[in-house]
């Protein structure tokens, strides 16, 4: 039985947190907002991966949270962010011995226009996201569960790639045993995942291939 390999969008497949910067200074302007760093240094600094307390940081009101969601939905697609360079070709390579799911809590719609632009949505199995920008995502451990149902597979069969501390957690909330960090993404603090451990540090997309025969 193939391995299903569960990729990351954002930081893994594509560059995209210059991108969020730039639709935070878009949606600042929009509410007269000057707290949004302009160095994208120090915006990454207190961003921090965590979009919901810099929002608060922000000050952004309950409507301006909801406004800001609106304008990520329709920016993001507008200003596609760029693929990490070779990762097309490892996709595609691994789709030919793995099924792939692209799990996500960006909007279904923009990434998969993205992959599609790309000629990249054949390679994947499923795609998940979040649907409108009216509801929250579900938690990444509950779409794992998912995946496992919907691909009739046990926990030590999957492969979760994320580039966070977070899509780490999520994976062993839901027990996974295979679980890939990648460096050149968002972005992850050593201290906030001490129990990780794995074979082959991936610094770049080429490096996914030999880290995944190594599991």
């Amino acid at each position: 039985m193939k391995k299903v390999i569960v990729f990351d969008y954002d930081g893994v497949i594509v560059d995209s947190y210059p991108l969020e910067h730039k639709i935070y200074q878009y949606a600042c302007k929009k509410f007269g907002n000057t707290k949004c760093p302009q160095d994208f240094a120090t915006f990454k600094q207190q961003h921090n991966n965590d979009y919901e307390r810099f929002n608060d940081l922000l000050g952004f009101t309950r409507a301006q949270k909801q406004e800001c969601s609106a304008i990520f939905s329709k920016k993001a697609a507008q200003w596609a962010p760029p693929l990490f360079p070779g990762i097309k070709k490892v996709v595609k390579e691994l789709s030919e011995t793995h099924k792939l799911v692209l799990a996500t809590g960006n909007y279904k719609s923009v990434v998969t226009s993205k992959l599609k632009s790309s000629k990249m949505f054949s390679f994947f199995d499923a795609v998940m996201g979040k649907e409108t920008i009216q509801i929250h995502e579900l938690p990444k451990h509950m779409l794992y569960s998912k995946i496992m149902r919907d691909h009739n597979v046990k926990q030590k069969q999957l492969i979760s790639i994320g580039d966070r501390a977070i899509d780490y957690r999520e994976a062993k909330k839901a027990r996974i045993k295979n679980i890939l960090l990648v460096e050149y993404g968002w972005g992850y603090r050593k201290e906030e995942v001490p129990r990780h451990k794995q074979k082959v540090v991936i610094e770049k997309p080429q490096d996914i291939m030999r880290a995944v025969k190594k599991v």
